[in-house]
């Protein structure tokens, strides 16, 4: 039972760059989305409007967060060449299949789109690159993380690869929608399951990074999701901020080596609602809470 969601940041760094479009630094961002269950949950979510699973119906999005063109709003990341990889596989960009599904007619072929899309931007100039960040928010947090190695070997072969793993968003369905986004309608064995996860959560962190100081971490407990998608939680309202430290300060401090980040909220043991600006656009979006 996944009660954080991921958002994932894979640093790349090539040595002895050479010229080009793409010799300052790019940063690639997968969207988010959930996954479709089935091929009729896949055909489904491709006929909606949400514009996940058909490029027909996929919308204009603005540039917030992370991917902000606006140096007050992304002090660290505003002058990087910019692509937000649309979401149309409904499997984290995993599939990898020869046929269409015969009733359905959906391709899952997530993994090719992946290899199309690498191989574009490194035509267009990223071989030449100096610095590349691979990012995500939900089912993208996940696509990031499992394409990490993938990326990289499509890279020239000299790279160093760091991770800040940023776990900020909570969400189950089902039983568990009056306690998702309300705390104080939890029952005390769902207040249980929440606290106990926690703990193996912070211990797997804690085991499986090692205090390694090239290995980032921005853990706060609020209840949101894609953080470091809109102004607002990117920059950071006082509730969502750790040691008075956004999650964009956080960020740049980690891929510049400013400081050695891995900041948990270790006051708050269950998730809480920090201040929303519900005015930003696509603050309520249709990703699903279990992407």
């Amino acid at each position: 039972m996944e009660v954080f969601q991921r958002t994932s940041l894979i640093r790349v760094s090539v040595k002895e760059p050479t010229a080009g479009w793409f010799t300052w630094r790019s940063m690639i961002r997968f969207q988010g989305g959930g996954w479709c269950t089935s091929p009729a949950a896949c055909h489904n979510r491709s006929l909606s409007g949400s514009g996940l699973g058909s490029s027909i119906r996929m919308k204009k999005r603005p540039f917030t967060g992370i991917l902000s063109n606006k140096k007050v709003n992304n002090t660290n990341f505003h002058n990087w060449n910019r692509v937000f990889v649309r979401y149309c596989d409904g499997a984290s960009f995993t599939g990898d299949v020869e046929k269409a599904h015969p009733k359905y007619k959906v391709y899952f072929r997530g993994a090719r789109i992946f290899d199309a899309i690498v191989e574009d931007l490194l035509a267009k100039g990223m071989k030449c690159g100096s610095n590349a960040l691979l990012s995500g928010s939900s089912a993208g947090g996940l696509a990031a993380i499992l394409h990490c190695d993938k990326f990289r070997d499509l890279l020239v072969v000299n790279v160093q690869i760091s991770n800040i793993l940023a776990p900020t968003e909570s969400g189950l369905n089902g039983s568990w929608h009056e306690c998702q986004f309300q705390i104080s309608k939890c029952a005390p064995h769902q207040i249980k399951i929440l606290q106990h996860f926690r703990l193996q959560f912070l211990h797997a962190i804690s085991t499986g990074l090692r205090n390694s100081s090239s290995r980032g971490m921005f853990i706060n407990a609020c209840l949101t999701h894609c953080q470091s998608e809109f102004p607002m939680k990117w920059l950071g309202d006082p509730a969502s901020k750790l040691h008075n430290k956004a999650i964009g300060e956080a960020v740049g401090d980690w891929f510049y080596d400013r400081n050695t980040v891995q900041l948990i909220d270790h006051t708050h043991d269950l998730p809480r609602q920090c201040i929303i600006n519900r005015a930003e656009p696509n603050a309520n979006n249709n990703y699903t809470w279990g992407g």
